[in-house]
């Protein structure tokens, strides 16, 4: 179609302008909206994954369905799906921002380790309040990374950590076990972010499952790295399964007592030793950001990620919620 003096490719008389990234379940583009005149992101399906697999197509619609129906400021909206010759594409809302990530690569470029905490505590914060409408609905979003929350500019061009977004619910599944939009026990999701028992079987995934990965993404805003690393697939998974994660105050020793824990809560092998849902996680991330400024700077953290006396004060302050009793 003709867009000013251009000619550019179109869906649903949507002009795809720019390309604005590549996943596994297709590219999205920036483009206006013709009757809306709004700007949209418009992922598309790629055509020969429809042709050779025609469940792709029923997952790609069914992510629309997921998303359409979960309602949150912090969830990336969809507007529409639909398909023009062949080609099956679907209409967000688009984020004018980077995503956590690519913020984090930044910030690595810097020369700095990670993001400074309240900003990443903030991220999170943001990113739990869509999953709480997520889990709210009963859907288990099961691809919880930095690369999947999305960091809008405000007025000044700055990031809004505090306005961030969850987005793609591409992987996402109904609580009760028959409902699967993958159909498939494959480790589906991303490694070093998804938990063992999603990395064993994708239809392990529960509420916790979630709960780790907001964790293993907080953990990676800090310390700069996943969680659980390695040269190939199976080491990363071996690793997410039998080895403990570097304590973040060994790599960062002045994040909060409070955040250490948590992150030690969320990352927990056992599904029943984190916190139940999104709820409570929001709840207790909340925590940790009212305590960082005012109660971290009277605890001394000592090297090894040890604390000294009244480090437990703190954590009991900031962990205070029905699921952190211990």
């Amino acid at each position: 179609m003709d867009f000013g003096n251009a000619k550019v490719p179109s869906l649903g008389g949507i002009p795809l302008l720019a390309k604005l990234g590549q996943g596994g379940m297709g590219a999205v583009y920036y483009g206006i909206h013709p009757r809306l005149k709004i700007e949209v992101a418009v992922k598309v399906l790629p055509f020969h994954l429809a042709e050779q697999n025609p469940e792709m197509v029923q997952r790609f619609f069914r992510e629309a369905e997921t998303a359409a129906r979960v309602s949150s400021p912090h969830l990336v909206n969809v507007k529409d799906v639909n398909q023009e010759s062949g080609i099956h594409y679907l209409v967000m809302e688009f984020v004018k921002g980077q995503t956590a990530g690519g913020y984090l690569r930044k910030v690595k470029e810097s020369g700095a380790t990670g993001l400074v905490e309240a900003e990443a505590l903030d991220i999170c914060i943001a990113a739990s309040e869509g999953l709480c409408a997520a889990h709210e609905e009963g859907i288990i979003h099961r691809d919880i990374k930095p690369d999947n929350i999305l960091i809008p500019f405000d007025k000044s061009g700055q990031p809004s950590f505090a306005a961030s977004k969850l987005s793609d619910l591409g992987l996402a599944r109904g609580v009760d076990p028959g409902h699967s939009l993958t159909g498939s026990n494959l480790p589906m999701g991303t490694p070093g972010y998804m938990p063992p028992e999603q990395a064993e079987d994708a239809k392990n995934a529960r509420k916790p499952a979630d709960v780790f990965s907001m964790g293993a993404t907080l953990y990676a805003l800090l310390s700069g790295n996943a969680p659980f690393q390695g040269s190939a697939l199976l080491k990363i998974l071996r690793a997410t399964i039998e080895q403990p994660q570097t304590p973040i105050r060994q790599l960062r020793p002045e994040i909060s007592a409070a955040t250490a824990a948590l992150l030690d809560k969320c990352l927990a092998k056992d599904p029943s030793q984190r916190l139940t849902d999104a709820a409570a996680l929001l709840e207790a991330l909340k925590a940790c950001r009212n305590v960082e400024h005012a109660v971290q700077p009277a605890v001394s953290p000592l090297p090894g990620g040890e604390g000294g006396r009244g480090e437990g004060a703190v954590v009991k302050r900031c962990l205070k919620n029905r699921d952190m009793a211990s």
